[in-house]
């Protein structure tokens, strides 16, 4: 990407930014300085690849912008659960209390601005070699967001402890009452409902709008690492629930 902001410039921007706390984050900051960090981080990967530059300072960018993406992402994912936590006092009555706009409106709690700055931090460790490490930071924590969230669905019910091969043994036995096994069902629906309908869909345009475009296929591997257990646990009850 094209810097207008000068190599010195952009030498004391990332030493600055270096030095500082972790806990001052660039993304707290005013647009302005947003947008000096990332053209000076710009700048400096123009200059190593025209070989007037050495990797130390690409390397000190690195380091800040992902602590960045972690924190950032962290903070987002962590809204939703907040808010899901203030409207119900129970995981039992969770689904019953809550309609299906209510679900995309907290889950989609992700601000735009948040998603845009990651996307520029995506870019940049993209350009600097580190997508892989950036990846893996989105994995760690949207994996286990993504898991809360489906949980607070009371989708272990659907199982015996939880257990979706216990699950299995039991159909398979005929140990469930047709009565048991229709609450279930019930269950099921209302939660694939939400899962398929709104979850996935938004989890996908999450990774779509910070992932896609590097040429990798980074936005399908975040997207399936995160539901694929998920989806797969509906997809068990759904395909053995003939055995009753």
């Amino acid at each position: 990407m094209e810097s207008s902001i000068s190599h010195q410039s952009a030498v004391d921007t990332i030493t600055q930014w270096y030095s500082r706390s972790p806990n001052k984050l660039i993304f707290d900051h005013a647009h302005s300085e947003i947008t000096r960090y990332l053209e000076a981080v710009d700048k400096i990967q123009q200059s190593q690849a025209n070989g007037t530059e050495s990797g130390d300072l690409n390397s000190m960018a690195m380091v800040r912008l992902k602590h960045e993406f972690q924190i950032v992402l962290t903070r987002q994912s962590n809204n939703p659960i907040e808010t899901y936590s203030s409207v119900s006092t129970s995981e039992g009555n969770w689904l019953d209390s809550t309609e299906y706009e209510d679900y995309l409106v907290l889950y989609n709690s992700t601000s735009d601005l948040a998603i845009l700055y990651l996307r520029n931090v995506a870019e940049r460790l993209n350009s600097g070699g580190h997508l892989g490490d950036c990846i893996r930071v989105y994995k760690s924590v949207r994996k286990p967001f993504f898991h809360t969230m489906i949980k607070r669905l009371c989708l272990d019910e659907l199982y015996i402890g939880g257990d979706a091969k216990r699950f299995l043994r039991a159909l398979k036995k005929k140990r469930f009452l047709w009565d048991e096994l229709k609450v279930k069902i019930e269950l099921w629906i209302r939660v694939a409902k939400v899962c398929f309908c709104t979850f996935f869909d938004l989890e996908k345009q999450i990774s779509e709008k910070i992932f896609t475009g590097f040429g990798n296929g980074a936005d399908e591997e975040c997207f399936l690492e995160i539901v694929k257990d998920s989806a797969n646990n509906l997809l068990i009850f759904a395909e053995n629930s003939e055995f009753q």
